[in-house]
């Protein structure tokens, strides 16, 4: 289903609207103007059918079809992990940003110039993570981590933000095999600092350590021999 409605207006104007059905947190709601333009797809999923949408600056639309072909094989493996998309209602949509990316709810935020990696680089230093693009499948999987199961206090961040690092290995895994996401994982760990609790402070809006990233993936993990 689309998000959205135009009304043209008859004096060379026209008033968008843009919706979504589902519950939504206030920080997942952003407007951006720029010189967009939209192309859809579809695929089957296990609700359904799921649209998506894609909204991209002008000069980025043929770059933008070839490389967002990795949303469905992407959506395919989380929903084989994790359950199905959690907003089939709104769809899926990827928006061309100024800024690097954000998980803003059924419509991501998109800025990683579509190259691979994390900015063309491998945040986990294996090889593996310049097989993907980091911000598609990381902002991504925060709509079942973040979106869809959240937190009460952002102390506990790490229920966003530990599963959603934990899908990136779920993702390398399922496209390139247990080896690969392993060691996509175990890569990772060179970057945890040990500095403070992963868990801040409750009542105060303070969040805890950014290895909630790093090693509470490494966490989720945890297999036999690793």
């Amino acid at each position: 289903m689309a998000a959205w409605q135009v009304r043209k207006n008859g004096d060379g104007t026209a008033t968008w609207t843009w919706a979504v059905k589902n519950p939504i947190n206030n920080y997942n709601i952003i407007p951006y103007i720029g010189r967009y333009v939209n192309f859809k797809d579809q695929m089957k999923g296990e609700k359904g059918v799921l649209d998506l949408d894609y909204w991209v600056l002008d000069y980025n639309l043929e770059k933008a079809k070839k490389h967002f072909e990795v949303v469905k094989p992407m959506v395919t493996c989380f929903e084989s992990w994790m359950g199905p998309y959690p907003f089939y209602e709104d769809s899926y949509k990827l928006v061309d940003a100024p800024h690097l990316g954000m998980e803003h709810q059924s419509a991501v935020a998109y800025g990683n110039k579509y190259g691979m990696g994390y900015l063309g680089k491998d945040l986990s230093g294996s090889g593996w993570g310049l097989k993907f693009d980091f911000i598609i499948i990381h902002e991504s999987g925060h709509e079942w981590f973040a979106n869809n199961i959240s937190s009460k206090d952002i102390a506990d961040m790490w229920i966003h933000e530990s599963f959603t690092n934990y899908s990136e290995t779920m993702f390398t895994e399922c496209q390139f095999g247990k080896k690969a996401g392993s060691e996509y994982v175990i890569g990772t760990r060179k970057n945890i600092a040990n500095d403070i609790p992963i868990i801040g402070v409750y009542g105060v809006n303070e969040e805890g350590s950014g290895d909630m990233y790093y090693k509470g993936g490494n966490i989720t993990h945890h297999p036999a021999g690793d």
